[in-house]
């Protein structure tokens, strides 16, 4: 038995709008970017744990 208080999807909605590609292709790029930033992160993580350092003295400007 269907819910009789179900109305059509958010992806209906952008379509009827004509904002459906405009709006996926948004979401792809948030997507990309913080998978890549999380990569990134992970990648710096483990660098620094190799190298036994702290944040701050990795980056340390000379005085």
């Amino acid at each position: 038995m269907a819910n009789k208080h179900r109305g059509s999807s958010f992806e209906d909605f952008l379509k009827e709008d004509g904002i459906f590609e405009e709006c996926n292709a948004e979401a792809v790029k948030r997507k990309m970017k913080t998978s890549c930033t999380a990569d990134l992160l992970h990648k710096y993580s483990n660098f620094t744990t190799e190298m036994g350092n702290h944040r701050e003295e990795i980056f340390k400007f000379p005085s």
